[in-house]
């Protein structure tokens, strides 16, 4: 028979007891493009850039309200199992989120126990080329609710939004706009255009008359910053920000 030496022994008992790492899990990492025409309408962010770790999921997304028209430069924190303010850092007053996952499935999670909880379930094509969002619509979320999504009512309705992966070989910098259609390459004739630099910052550039940038500080507008046509503001994209085009031609 086989001995297994002490060392050995030692060695396999506690590989055995290792936790699956995040590299092991689907990587949302990325820009990432909705699909208009494979997704529901009323679209969370018509572009999503996330950056993902072993400790959190950091999601910024771009969104064109064409009720409001405005563009808002919305960003999130889901920490991974564990409770925190969804922007702002930990002693924010923000609503809290967490994500756990759920098998090859992120299950995210906004304000349980409170008047209005958010419900996302992410996953990803088995090439990683395309990212699944089912928004759930259930909205007042129990404060137990165990993140799995077996125990998720099948009386609440879901509303699916398909990504589709930036290529890694295109031009990040490159300009482009976002209306209620989705993204599109290059400045064209919207009134803001934008341009992505790196995954932390923004490029705003403005082709209307005038247009305005105000940061969302403890839920109220500050003050905007204004350009005119033809000039350019960048902002971080860990901030909450409304653009608005107030003059255009």
């Amino acid at each position: 028979m086989m001995r297994i030496s002490a060392v050995t022994a030692v060695v396999v008992v506690a590989l055995a007891g290792t936790p699956v790492r995040a590299q092991n899990r689907p990587d949302f990492s990325g820009v990432w493009q909705v699909d208009v025409s494979r997704s529901e309408r009323d679209v969370y962010g018509q572009l999503r850039i996330i950056t993902q770790s072993d400790m959190a999921i950091e999601m910024t997304a771009l969104q064109y309200s064409d009720y409001s028209k405005a563009w808002n430069v919305i960003p999130w924190t889901f920490r991974i199992n564990r409770w925190g303010p969804r922007r702002g850092g930990d002693r924010s007053r923000e609503p809290i989120a967490q994500a756990r996952w759920d098998g090859d499935k992120l299950i995210a999670v906004k304000s349980p126990g409170e008047s209005y909880s958010v419900l996302w379930i992410w996953s990803l094509a088995a090439d990683g080329s395309e990212m699944f969002v089912d928004a759930v619509g259930w909205t007042s979320l129990p404060r137990d609710f165990d993140f799995t999504e077996s125990s998720i009512p099948a009386a609440y309705a879901r509303n699916r939004y398909v990504y589709v992966k930036k290529p890694v070989d295109t031009c990040v910098e490159c300009a482009f706009t976002v209306d209620e259609r989705g993204v599109h390459a290059g400045d064209g004739a919207q009134p803001v255009a934008f341009q992505l630099k790196g995954n932390t910052e923004l490029n705003v550039m403005c082709r209307a008359m005038e247009c305005a940038l105000m940061e969302i500080v403890k839920g109220r507008r500050d003050t905007p910053r204004t350009r005119t046509a033809g000039e350019s503001a960048t902002i971080p994209l860990s901030a909450q920000t409304v653009i608005e085009a107030r003059r255009i031609p």
